[in-house]
């Protein structure tokens, strides 16, 4: 936002629909607008670029806009819904440029690259012992070509989850292979008695990522239930030669506690949105939090569904509990707290 600022582009605000914005921010440009966004994103998380949908833009100007710009003439301001949603109906015209019109600046000085590192990795980075040139080709040389043989399969089981993994064929052709590659899945599958949708996360290596819409293709036969598993997909070079994909699952096995994000969509800005799997997921788990019964002591039982980024706030919160108790009820002992699962 502060380089469309300091390009010297023209644009206005035509639509709000945030906390903090209201018809008075109507027809601001970004240059005048701007420190009312920086607030509004410092107490309130308002995206000081409108990525959230905070606010739409109307460009009259531009450094790169050589045959003319526009010019309002008419401007009404209408309230959209209830909330504070506002919008600008507006009516505007062309207007040409002149030859004697400020020359065009370079657009590309107003783009700066953003640092690789924050500031704090770049301290990290900063402080690491310098290595002289020769002594980089030296381990360069050392070096040994990557590893090409093949994983081997295997699977195995900890807790309430199967891990099946570097699942290959030798089949010839790529379409075979990958069907071959399920049906080694689904046998594996069938053994634990388990079902593609028990699947929670997946991990497919690809040899060409030029073969990608192929393989998709197929894996999304397998996948039709609500829920696909979340997917990481990644094109390598260490996939032995005539091996095309490998494929590692993780599973589980109660399918009740399974939990996620599946948003599908086409846009030319979010191509990753396309596809047979969940932007994330997670297993719902379930706490147990019970005080013993003691001479002036009080059985507090209770039950609470949650995720496990939760789990660390509900135990502080049943901590505090228990101290809230003894103070109350000035509790000679100790009620004991029989576990979290």
């Amino acid at each position: 936002m502060g380089e469309m600022c300091d390009s010297g582009m023209e644009a206005i605000l035509i639509k709000v629909a945030a906390i903090g914005l209201n018809n008075k921010h109507l027809g601001l440009t970004l240059q005048k607008a701007f420190p009312a966004l920086l607030n509004l994103n410092q107490r309130f998380g308002v995206h000081v670029c409108g990525e959230g949908g905070e606010f739409e833009t109307l460009v009259l100007d531009a450094p790169f806009f050589t045959k003319g710009k526009l010019n309002v003439k008419e401007e009404q301001i209408v309230k959209h819904t209830n909330d504070d949603v506002w919008y600008l109906k507006l009516k505007v015209e062309f207007v040409p440029k002149n030859d004697n019109a400020d020359p065009i600046l370079d657009w590309s000085q107003f783009l700066k690259t953003p640092p690789l590192l924050n500031e704090r990795f770049q301290e990290i980075s900063d402080n690491l012992p310098t290595i002289d040139q020769g002594e980089k080709a030296n381990e360069k040389a050392s070096r040994t070509k990557t590893n090409t043989q093949l994983w081997k399969f295997n699977s195995a089981k900890i807790d309430n989850k199967f891990y099946i993994a570097n699942i290959t064929s030798n089949e010839e052709q790529l379409d075979t292979q990958i069907k071959d590659i399920f049906s080694k899945l689904s046998n594996e599958l069938e053994k634990n008695n388990l079902k593609f949708a028990n699947i929670q996360t997946s991990s497919l290596l690809v040899k060409d990522m030029s073969n990608f819409a192929t393989i998709n293709k197929i894996y999304c036969k397998y996948f039709t239930e609500p829920l696909p598993p979340s997917r990481v997909c990644v094109e390598s070079n260490i996939l032995p030669s005539g091996v095309l994909a490998q494929l590692s699952v993780t599973v589980i096995d109660d399918i009740q506690f399974k939990q996620g994000l599946h948003v599908q969509g086409r846009s030319y800005w979010a191509p990753s949105n396309i596809g047979p799997y969940s932007q994330a997921e997670w297993i719902s788990i379930y706490c147990w939090l019970l005080l013993s019964r003691t001479k002036n002591g009080l059985m507090l039982p209770q039950k609470c569904s949650m995720n496990i980024s939760n789990l660390k706030m509900v135990v502080m919160n049943a901590l505090e509990l228990i101290l809230l108790s003894l103070k109350l009820l000035k509790c000679q002992k100790v009620p004991t707290l029989n576990g979290v699962d």
